[in-house]
């Protein structure tokens, strides 16, 4: 019993850890623009549990954020942005379409 109860504290602990390493450095309600090698601009809000977000060809997304063991990931199950330290990488479906996009002033 006292085996079940330490794994389930293991289990909880780690779940713990993987959450808080979801989460970002930017300030929940700032809003980021991050550009992109090619020249391309995402400009996001990142908000509690979802960012707010307006793709390079005007698409505006508000995508909530999903479970991640790295970094933060946002999506509605068409659109993903995930959010690296102070980068940020779009997906369509399963393709990148944009990738190593820096925010502005890091």
């Amino acid at each position: 019993m006292i085996r079940l109860s330490l794994l389930a504290l293991s289990l909880v602990t780690v779940a713990i850890g993987i959450t808080g390493c979801a989460s970002h450095h930017l300030v929940p309600g700032k809003r980021a623009i991050f550009r992109c090698p090619g020249g391309e601009v995402i400009e996001a809000t990142f908000r509690d549990g979802e960012v707010a977000a307006t793709l390079p060809d005007g698409t505006k997304a508000i995508l909530p954020q999903v479970i991640s063991a790295s970094g933060a990931r946002y999506s509605d199950g068409t659109t993903t942005l995930w959010n690296k330290g102070n980068t940020v990488f779009i997906m369509k479906g399963e393709v990148v379409t944009l990738q190593d996009c820096v925010a502005e002033g890091q």
